[in-house]
Order: structure tokens, then C-alpha cells, then sequence
């Protein structure tokens, strides 16, 4: 028996193949859900122009339903920086919930304690506003392109590599 969905349909009332809406906008289907159109997809790289930087494509909607995935790919972007720093390039994320933010808090919160940082590049004006009403524009470092990023990244980078001690003489 194939299961039964509800979407949110917000305030319009439609039927579109045979399906019906209720007084409360919800819209009752008979359709399987289709893995290959899942509202939620990640890629993970290696920056092109930095060492040990990682970029984090994400694409879609980053909400309760999508975050263990988000979480996931975030959680393997960390453990793959050899320097403890990402790049979340989120240009195709149309919207995220609290639960992203959250997520977002956490994985800074234990960057920050190892010396790394979590940039966001490419957030739509929606969570960009949400960023800076929350004030949390004080915690991520947000950048229009990744290249941009890279650029603030890279140096810092530089940096402690210069700081480690030079290898003894023989």
C-alpha cells in the first residue's frame, strides 16, 4: 500500500492529479516520495587555490526534515580540513530553519575551540537578514564568493604556517 504524504501548501487550495486540499492547506497525496528529488544536496572539495581548506556546496532546504544529511556532510567538511577550515558555499540554499542555524552554531563553536573558522559564502538575502537580526553575523565570517573567502582564509593560513618552528639543522 503506498503511504500517504502531506505537503504544506501554504494559502493556496488546489487539486492537481487527483489530489485533494483540506480547510488547513494541506495537501494529501498518494505519491511514493522520490529519493532523486530530495530537497537537500551536498558536495564536499578541497578549495582549489588553498591546502587543507574545504568547500561545502550545499544546495536546497536545510530544515528539520534535511538537517541529519546537512549535519553529516558538515560534520565530514570538519573531519577532511586538515586545518580546520570551511568554506559553506550555500549560493543554492533557498531556506534553512533554526535547526540549520543551529547546527551552523555548534560546528563553529567547535572550530573556534581548535583554532579553525567557518565561513558562509553566497547566503540568500533571506538568511543573510536572519544572520544579522540574530547578530550572529559576530560569530561567521560571510562572504559574497568563495573566492572572496579564500582570500581571507588563505592568509590566516599562511600565517601558521609561518609560525611553525623551523626543522632542526643535521
Amino acid at each position: 500500500m503506498p503511504r500517504l504524504r502531506l505537503c504544506l501548501l501554504g494559502k493556496k487550495n488546489f487539486v492537481e492529479d487527483g489530489a485533494t486540499t483540506n480547510d488547513d492547506n494541506m495537501r494529501q497525496t498518494n505519491e511514493e516520495p522520490n529519493e532523486e528529488k530530495s530537497r537537500l544536496v551536498t558536495h564536499l572539495r578541497p578549495a582549489a587555490s588553498s591546502d587543507g581548506v574545504m568547500v561545502l556546496d550545499v544546495s536546497g532546504e536545510i530544515d528539520l526534515a534535511t538537517l541529519p544529511a546537512f549535519k553529516q556532510a558538515l560534520l565530514n567538511a570538519l573531519d577532511q580540513s586538515e586545518n580546520g577550515r570551511v568554506i559553506l558555499n550555500m549560493t543554492g540554499v533557498g531556506y534553512m530553519d533554526s535547526s540549520g542555524f543551529g547546527t551552523l552554531l555548534s560546528a563553529n563553536k567547535g572550530l573556534r575551540a581548535s583554532g579553525g573558522t567557518l565561513s558562509l559564502v553566497g547566503c540568500n538575502p533571506n538568511i543573510t537578514r536572519m544572520i544579522f537580526i540574530t547578530r550572529l553575523n559576530t560569530l561567521f565570517s560571510l562572504y559574497d564568493t568563495e573566492n572572496d573567502a579564500l582570500a581571507a582564509v588563505t592568509p590566516v593560513v599562511a600565517d601558521a604556517a609561518s609560525e611553525m618552528p623551523a626543522p632542526a639543522a643535521p
